[in-house]
């Protein structure tokens, strides 16, 4: 038989099962259930002071780990406080997770008055996200919340929200703790990376450009960069991937809404441009 557990401990055990091991948030009185839910699990709780402080906090820790950072925000104004947070995170492809409240199933999106109802809370936060999504039933949470915190590192990472109203959130029903094998980087088939490799061997004249997803792949992409003899531009976010030192290193010295470009006869001249997680 399985384990009986609230929607809010559901939830916990399948953000612990993606491998997060670092929360962000405020305790509220409509996150109480997700909270309990931390009782005993391995995964940190770091406390912020506001809810948009918890965002940043998520977002810092995503940029400097590669992992998604994740937030646990109440209902409403704490939604739209950490909406700044997430939106700054869309912009720099950054994997935010925002696990959020939301009144009862019965009242959302009535306004009859409920404690922090917003008329469209998961609207709000599909402006600012790739994927915003409502659980509607005990059985179906820790499926959408594990499912969005891999979505937020699939393809280009960028955040996502899942809310989870109260009474999901308080009822008791059957979980079995998933098995399921946490990645946070997409693996290239081995056909692709062999394409890759003839295209960047057959190079005359490769210019690499970096974002800062690529922040935690310096030491190849330089290594890359000096095999190949090719300069390395990046975005702004990318500065620091090759060192400004390095002489391969030409930094953020191209900017495509600029009306004089340094770099733009190079580009032209190129005959290969790998990307790298911008």
């Amino acid at each position: 038989m399985s384990e009986q557990v609230t929607g809010g401990s559901a939830a916990i055990a399948a953000i612990e099962a993606a491998g997060v091991d670092v929360v962000f948030g405020i305790p509220g009185v409509h996150t109480l259930a997700l909270y309990d839910g931390l009782h005993g699990r391995k995964i940190r709780h770091i406390l912020a002071r506001h809810e948009q402080g918890a965002g940043f906090m998520a977002d810092g820790y995503a940029r400097a780990t590669g992992k998604p950072g994740v937030a646990l925000i109440i209902t409403g104004p704490g939604i739209t406080n950490v909406a700044t947070a997430v939106g700054e995170a869309y912009a720099d492809s950054s994997p935010v997770v925002v696990i959020s409240s939301q009144v009862e199933r019965e009242y959302a999106g009535k306004m009859r008055g409920n404690l922090h109802d917003l008329r469209d809370q998961s609207g709000l936060m599909g402006i600012v996200t790739k994927q915003s999504t409502k659980v509607h039933e005990h059985r179906d949470i820790a499926g959408q919340v594990y499912g969005a915190i891999q979505a937020s590192t699939a393809g280009r990472p960028r955040p996502v929200h899942v809310e989870v109203p109260l009474d999901v959130l308080a009822e008791v029903g059957p979980f079995a703790e998933p098995e399921l094998h946490p990645t946070y980087r997409a693996t290239p088939t081995v056909e692709t990376v062999e394409k890759a490799a003839a295209a960047l061997a057959s190079a005359r004249r490769p210019i690499i450009y970096v974002g800062g997803g690529a922040s935690d792949a310096s030491e190849p992409i330089t290594a890359l960069a000096e095999i190949l003899g090719a300069p390395v531009l990046c975005s702004i976010m990318g500065k620091g991937v090759v060192a400004d030192d390095n002489p391969y290193s030409l930094g953020h010295a191209w900017d495509p809404w600029g009306r004089e470009n340094p770099a733009d006869s190079l580009l032209a001249e190129a005959d290969l441009v790998p990307v790298s997680y911008t």
